[in-house]
């Protein structure tokens, strides 16, 4: 059988519930590269909060092999030993392979074969070594950091390159594999899937969230601050599950209660609803980091969700989108509660047609920036150039963004 030309291995991928970016990424370079009828095959596992993922749910043309292994015990992980045979099958049938995560079941699989059968690949870390998750690693999981020192930073240096979605990314990469060869290509999406939302604002705000409810995404300190400040009539809209998060998640309810109804609590959506609830809202709030400065959001899916759908943001600063407010896509915030007090008030004070500008801009630089048939090309043509001998020295490195992603 004649090898396909690349060999995705992921251990989530959409439909997949419960793991948020990291299978969301996949599926959207997957569709991409589909849509142009690349020759590659996807290796994942059918783990799922909710049931188990198909190769049907999946929805890949009949041309894509997909070869599904079962996951059992430590679904977070895609563990199941199934995956010693078809991340070997994958790896072998391919001249090169893309790893899509680092530091699960088959994601170190795929890195271990492939040094050992010096099969050209790439990762991607998927924000695995930002600062404030290894320095959380090595604080609280002691087991974890010796699995990273012992096969994951082993084999990542073995790696062609290494795939990144922004600068901030980088910075890990620089403390932990000072040699390593990167390329930055940021997360695309197909944006025929984000219809653009209208430009008029409502008479009062509602903001939207989308991720989990967890710490390191800062949302409980948010919404306390919100609650403290809100003019009556404001809302917030939550697109995520709180699934036994313990003190953190039973917070966030306590906080849903005491909104009276203003903080509405939607549960995981699909793409197209997700859509639907960023039309209904005015701004997009990703508050990443304000809480104990724990940064770990290497990219913000939902921010790109946000301007390709037209909506502006309130970032917190110090990630991928620092250019946000000067660029004209939103509004800034540090982690003081002045400063997230002022910055709700300023996205209050906009004037109509300045929003509608900023509505407009948010669009216009999707469309520039993070048109996933443009990102999924240049990510390919770097993959797929692996096959040839020679290729590695000859595929330049990108230069550092001004702009950070």
């Amino acid at each position: 059988m004649s090898k396909t030309t690349v060999t995705m291995v992921a251990t989530h991928v959409t439909p997949a519930k419960g793991y948020g970016g990291v299978a969301e990424s996949a599926f959207n370079l997957c569709s991409a590269w589909a849509r142009k009828q690349y020759s590659f095959r996807l290796c994942v596992s059918d783990g799922s909060t909710e049931g188990r993922v198909t190769a049907a749910a999946i929805g890949l043309p009949h041309f894509v092999r997909v070869d599904l292994f079962r996951a059992i015990l430590f679904k977070r992980w895609g563990f199941g030993p199934g995956a010693l045979l078809s991340v070997l099958r994958s790896c072998l049938a391919a001249h090169t392979v893309y790893i899509c995560g680092i530091a699960n079941w088959p994601t170190t699989l795929a890195a271990l074969v492939c040094t050992c059968l010096r099969r050209p690949f790439v990762v991607a870390p998927r924000g695995g070594l930002m600062r404030s998750t290894v320095a959380t690693i090595k604080a609280d999981k002691p087991h974890k950091w010796l699995f990273y020192r012992c096969l994951t930073l082993p084999t990542m240096r073995a790696a062609a390159y290494i795939h990144i979605t922004s600068d901030l990314e980088q910075q890990g990469i620089r403390d932990l594999l000072p040699e390593a060869r990167s390329v930055l290509v940021p997360n695309g999406l197909d944006l025929t899937s984000w219809p653009i939302a209208p430009t008029a604002r409502q008479k009062r705000l509602t903001f939207c969230y989308v991720g989990r409810i967890s710490r390191e995404k800062g949302i409980n300190r948010f919404l306390e601050i919100w609650l403290a400040n809100r003019q009556q009539g404001e809302r917030v809209i939550v697109v995520g599950d709180v699934q036994g998060r313990g003190n953190y998640g039973d917070r966030f309810k306590a906080l849903v209660e005491q909104s009276a109804g203003a903080i509405e609590l939607t549960g995981y959506l699909p793409r197209n609803e997700i859509s639907t609830v960023l039309a209904h809202s005015d701004f997009l709030v990703l508050p990443s980091g304000i809480e104990a400065n724990d940064i770990r959001e290497n990219f913000g899916n939902c921010v790109a969700e946000s301007l390709a759908s037209g909506r502006p943001v309130l970032v917190s600063k110090g990630l991928a989108w620092d250019f946000a407010e000067t660029d004209g896509l939103g509004l800034l915030f540090d982690k003081t509660e002045e400063n997230i007090a002022a910055a709700i008030e300023r996205a209050r004070a906009i004037p109509d047609e300045t929003y509608a500008r900023m509505c407009r801009t948010a669009r216009s630089y999707a469309e520039n920036n993070l048109d996933i048939n443009v990102t999924s090309d240049k990510l390919w043509s770097v993959v797929s150039a692996l096959g040839v001998r020679g290729a590695v020295a000859e595929v330049a490195t990108p230069p550092a963004s001004k702009r950070g992603i």
